[in-house]
């Protein structure tokens, strides 16, 4: 059982210009059965209430971030390969030519978003679905995905006690 803080909080995602999003912080109720539960983030997103205003959303926006930030540094993807595959989900590894036949990326689609706390410190943790366009004008979906979660780092005007 958690009880609500009725406060909402701002923080930003540095990668992304400092992308702005809302949360609010779940408390767990203490009782003498569960002890052991922590202080979860509950991230509020415009599109949750309002969904003919999705491109005012925070998933939306994130969405486009991600997008642009790699188109913009498309050049940079055979060089930079881990850096650019992580903000991905991408296993390169796994089919290395791979890397060569993106011409840029079509679309990002996320399937799931949640704030979680990792090291001591938040974290925005995604799930994401990538098309991207290859060098023959065919756009096909980026995998495979790594098998870890995509992280980004987030600055949060509250954390958890």
């Amino acid at each position: 059982m958690f009880n609500q803080d009725n406060n909402i909080y701002s923080g930003t995602v540095p990668l992304f210009n400092n992308l702005k999003f809302n949360y609010m912080i779940n408390i767990p109720i203490i009782n003498h059965k569960k002890i052991n539960r922590k202080s979860t983030y509950t991230l509020i997103d415009s599109d949750q209430f309002k969904p003919l205003e999705v491109e005012q959303s925070f998933k939306y926006k994130l969405e486009e971030s991600i997008k642009k930030y790699i188109n913009d540094n498309i050049s940079k993807l055979p060089t930079l390969t881990d850096e650019y595959c992580d903000i991905l989900g991408f296993d390169y590894k796994a089919i290395p030519d791979r890397i060569m036949d993106i011409k840029l990326i079509d679309s990002i689609q996320i399937l799931s978003m949640s704030i979680i706390t990792l090291n001591e410190k938040p974290v925005l943790k995604l799930e994401i679905n990538v098309m991207y366009l290859k060098l023959n004008n065919e756009i096909t979906q980026l995998l495979p995905k790594l098998y870890k979660p995509i992280i980004y780092e987030i600055e949060v005007e509250k954390t958890i006690d």
